[in-house]
């Protein structure tokens, strides 16, 4: 269990660095790590993930700057994730569901933090998922449908809802069976709402954006899981794709 941890931390480290990048080119998947202040090549025994923060309690060596706390939340966040399919009885596709972890949880943490879904991030996403799965033309069709019938939503909730979302959910499409995006779409809204109300009714201050991608997560995650569950219950125990 612990290498699943640490492989799950190493990722989130490396994701997260490619999440928050404005500076895309082939050398970031070869070059050493280097501080973004000082510029100064990352020692080795630096890169551990979630121990190096701590002994380092959060600075550069060198430069002594900030490492940005949301880096070690993703490690840990990221490691703790994905021991789940290993003390999980349920069955579900563990493929998918570490591959949605990896992309999901780094974007999730930059989302609640800037409000941004990097376009080449979704990039990387459209092509490692069609590399990956074996997309039917059938479930192609059905997908192309449902970003249409987001865009058009987009429109009429007039920006309501961010256009990075709504690429989101559309790529979702392309990996979720069609009962599967359904009941991830839905739970999306009710947990965001939840959350929304909760903090609204404790802090008496109100939410001028919410960042919609953790909550996309949590529902993503929950649906794979709770699979069979959730369409027994909501969906009246259809299980089409």
């Amino acid at each position: 269990m612990f290498l699943f941890f640490l492989l799950g931390a190493i990722l989130a480290s490396y994701m997260y660095q490619l999440v928050s990048t404005s500076n895309i080119n082939f050398k970031m998947f070869y070059s050493r790590s280097k501080c973004e202040c000082c510029h100064n090549n990352i020692l080795v025994k630096d890169l551990v993930p979630i121990v190096s923060y701590l002994y380092l309690r959060g600075k550069c060596r060198f430069c002594k700057s900030t490492i940005p706390f949301e880096l070690f939340l993703c490690e840990l966040l990221l490691g703790l994730l994905f021991l789940i399919p290993l003390s999980c009885d349920a069955s579900f596709d563990t493929l998918l569901f570490y591959y949605l972890l990896i992309f999901l949880v780094p974007l999730s943490i930059y989302d609640a933090c800037h409000f941004i879904i990097p376009n080449h991030i979704l990039v990387v996403m459209v092509i490692t998922t069609f590399m990956l799965f074996d997309i039917s033309i059938r479930h192609i069709s059905v997908s192309i449908f449902i970003i249409l019938l987001l865009n058009c939503l987009y429109f009429v909730s007039n920006g309501g809802i961010g256009y990075g979302d709504i690429k989101l959910f559309g790529l979702l499409s392309f990996l979720l069976s069609a009962s599967q995006f359904l009941l991830t779409f839905m739970f999306t809204f009710i947990i965001a709402g939840i959350f929304t109300l909760i903090y609204m009714c404790l802090s008496k201050k109100q939410f001028k954006k919410v960042p919609l991608v953790p909550f996309i997560t949590i529902a993503t995650l929950l649906v794979l899981i709770l699979n069979h569950q959730l369409n027994y219950y909501f969906l009246g125990g259809s299980y089409g794709h």
